[in-house]
């Protein structure tokens, strides 16, 4: 009864997405404007605009109607998604400085129009950067609407051993894994259990998801890796020596920019007691944690008396400095911190070739869990959400209309998601389609032309340059540095990448 009520719910839902995409085609000067959100700080329904945001309950024939109309002949033959966790709570220095903002809040008069700030709770220091309520609710949902979008990869009886599953180590990871079956198979009744082996000089570690059926019980197993193995998710701790770089533009914003002492300064006013000679004490650093601690509580509870301080202004001013932090940190600033993420572009083309194969042991689907510092680089080997010229402390207002904008790119319980598709042809075999969708929803890769599907062998071609290009090692030691090492600007660390790049893109780029 619950799935027929979903189903009508959905076809509901499809009618009304359509209308309304219709209706924003022909009325696009009515659209509002980018409104500036939480950077990785950002709950996942946050993230969308309200067109998009129904836009996810679609079946993917009728989402794909509206952008990527060559692919309705096709039928759905494997899926490889990597999902960050849901929603979190602070780590133990955030809530560390949100306390200390409550307490000056709490012993210094304030503008009466801001006393509730006053009646604040600390978050417990027991719950840092554990996975929230509504993190489980965020991947419980991403699981159910995948298996209503992909009726085809999930029949009726499905069975999870048909599936892939990994996990990193971290608890809100797996936890976040835990939520996400629990939405694949629409019940909340299952148990699990972690079991570790000794792998020579490695713990290997699984965890046993369970659930009971009507006369028998199905178990499924999620890999975890320790921190120090997990190259596949992790590979920012592997190459964590080759990361290690400072990020001089995220701190000169901070510490230097006007637009951050005009926050600073915004802020300072709102909270004096109008007339008063003596104005609040607040610091640069401090306006910054008051958007943060407004982006979590927001994720957390979906409310926060600390985001009616902020205009649209000093959100836009707090995402730019975020984006700084990443596109430095895990970006485009220095190739080397995406090149390091080629292991996994690499097991997605493995996955496919097991499709495509037929392989006795391919899955219908592979699911990975793991963390924002996953997505972006993923996202960036991509070549997506890259923009002309570098984001800079000096550049807020050349970059208002910016693509780089991790409050979408990686927000908390952000997916990306590889679709394999099996189309007919004229031929005797059938032509396999990818389709990639950031948050649910397709885009177009930039080396995919004419559409926003590409056909397998040309995204694989693609994909084999970059990967061939990446000499991932331990060490480190030389970092070749240009961005015309390959057309992916993805730097090998040797200087003998120069040689392979031009033998490879020799071979497959005719």
């Amino acid at each position: 009864m619950a799935s027929e009520i979903y189903s009508l719910s959905m076809a509901f839902f499809a009618v009304v997405v359509v209308l309304t995409m219709q209706t924003a085609s022909t009325n696009s000067e009515k659209m509002t404007a980018y409104k500036p959100k939480y950077s990785t700080k950002t709950g996942y329904d946050l993230a969308f605009d309200s067109n998009n945001i129904l836009r996810r309950h679609l079946p993917w024939k009728e989402l794909f109607n509206q952008t990527v109309s060559d692919l309705q002949t096709c039928t759905p033959a494997g899926i490889y998604a990597v999902y960050r966790h849901g929603s979190r709570y602070p780590n133990m220095k955030d809530i560390g400085n949100f306390s200390l903002l409550l307490k000056r809040v709490k012993e210094n008069r304030v503008n009466p129009e801001y006393d509730v700030l006053q009646n604040g709770k600390e978050m417990p220091m027991e719950l840092q950067t554990m996975l929230s309520n509504s993190g489980e609710k965020e991947l419980k949902d991403l699981g159910l609407r995948l298996t209503n979008r992909f009726a085809e990869l999930f029949p009726s009886g499905f069975q999870l051993s048909e599936f892939a599953f990994q996990s990193t180590h971290v608890s809100r990871v797996t936890n976040s894994t835990l939520s996400f079956i629990k939405g694949l198979i629409n019940d909340d009744n299952i148990s699990a259990t972690v079991s570790s082996a000794q792998t020579g000089v490695q713990t290997e570690s699984k965890l046993i998801v369970s659930r009971q059926l009507s006369i028998s019980k199905e178990s499924v197993n999620v890999t975890l890796y320790n921190k120090s193995a997990d190259n596949l998710l992790r590979f920012f701790d592997v190459f964590e020596e080759c990361l290690n770089q400072t990020n001089e533009e995220e701190k000169k914003f901070l510490e230097k920019s006007d637009e951050v002492g005009a926050m600073q300064h915004r802020l300072i006013e709102k909270l004096s007691v109008p007339g008063s000679k003596e104005k609040f004490n607040l610091s640069r650093d401090d306006a910054v944690n008051i958007a943060k601690l407004c982006g979590y509580e927001l994720a957390l509870f979906n409310y926060s008396h600390w985001c009616t301080l902020l205009s649209d202004e000093d959100l836009s001013v707090f995402e730019y400095k975020l984006d700084l932090k990443h596109y430095w940190n895990r970006s485009y600033g220095h190739p080397v911190n995406y090149c390091v993420g080629c292991n996994l572009v690499q097991d997605i083309i493995n996955y496919f070739d097991q499709v495509t194969s037929n392989r006795i042991d391919a899955r219908k689907g592979v699911f990975k869990f793991a963390h924002a510092e996953t997505i972006i680089p993923l996202e960036s080997l991509l070549n997506l959400y890259k923009d002309t010229k570098p984001l800079t402390a000096s550049t807020y207002q050349e970059n208002q209309n910016r693509q780089f904008r991790t409050s979408w790119m990686a927000p908390f319980a952000a997916n990306v998601a590889f679709v394999l598709f099996e189309c007919p042809s004229n031929g005797d075999l059938p032509v396999n389609k990818v389709e990639v969708l950031i948050n649910e929803l397709p885009v177009q890769l930039p080396f995919c032309q004419g559409g926003l599907s590409c056909e397998l062998r040309d995204f694989a071609k693609h994909v084999k340059t970059l990967i061939e290009t990446c000499n991932v090692n331990n060490t480190c030691k030389e970092n070749c540095s240009s961005e015309s090492c390959v057309s992916f600007e993805c730097n090998a660390w040797t200087t003998f990448c120069l040689t392979v790049v031009s033998i490879i893109i020799s071979v497959w780029i005719p």
